[in-house]
């Protein structure tokens, strides 16, 4: 056992939440739709996610959340009704790769068939859900090629794939990652696309992630990263 790591087998977590429960949690997200502020709430688990989901469905009910991204993050084993319940509300959700470095210990706990389903960006994007991508560093390697070869091919750093059916095309991994990832801030105006009139943001990669075999995706390197037209970083060229 790893020293802090919780050994009891009927463990399910701590929900954490306003010392009033749902209601003032309820409370506290209606003050941000009146002010007409995001929301991100961290989830991990089934019942926390459902939580979260009738509590912004309940703010829903007098304030629309749509136009807010209001946004759940992580988004640990959704139930399917979750994911029902955040495409018609408009819901979105940021999806990290976890799974890289914690795969081993949610097979060990969870058993094979519920590890596998952790973080199902495939069910996710099926359902309808703005999904953007992440790494949730430092928790996990910040290098966004980890994370998408992750997506693309459900590896983990042990040299096993858990959940491959979850698995995601390079093309989506990569829209997770730029226009998505805009999306949920509120800036694709501005960012997360190469278009006339938007911000010269721009990376040139060592090889071409939607070429390569999904393998190879996690060995990209940036060569040079250009921000606001100005070259911030080169390497190699």
């Amino acid at each position: 056992i790893v020293p802090g790591e919780q050994p009891d087998p009927n463990y399910r977590g701590v929900l954490l939440l306003p010392p009033g429960g749902e209601d003032e949690y309820v409370e506290g997200l209606k003050l941000a739709a009146a002010a007409k502020v995001q929301v991100q709430t961290h989830a991990v688990g089934d019942e926390t996610i459902d939580v979260i989901v009738r509590s912004y469905e309940r703010v829903n009910a007098e304030t629309p959340i749509r136009d807010l991204r209001w946004t759940i993050m992580h988004v640990f084993l959704p139930t399917e009704s979750a994911l029902k319940k955040m495409s018609e509300l408009g819901i979105m959700a940021t999806a990290q790769d976890h799974a890289v470095l914690l795969g081993h210990n949610q097979r060990r706990w969870w058993g094979d068939k519920r590890a596998g389903y952790a973080i199902p960006i495939r069910a996710m994007l099926d359902a309808g859900v703005h999904v953007g991508g992440g790494t949730d560093g430092p928790v996990v390697p910040v290098d966004p090629f980890l994370s998408m070869w992750w997506m693309a091919t459900r590896g983990t750093l042990n040299g096993y794939q858990l959940g491959p059916e979850q698995a995601i095309t390079p093309r989506e991994a990569l829209q997770l990652y730029t226009i998505n990832n805009a999306i949920v801030m509120g800036v694709e105006k501005d960012r997360g696309s190469i278009e006339s009139g938007k911000l010269a943001d721009l990376a040139v990669l060592s090889q071409d992630i939607l070429s390569v075999p999904p393998q190879a995706i996690r060995d990209t390197k940036a060569l040079m990263t250009i921000v606001g037209g100005d070259i911030v970083y080169r390497s190699g060229i």
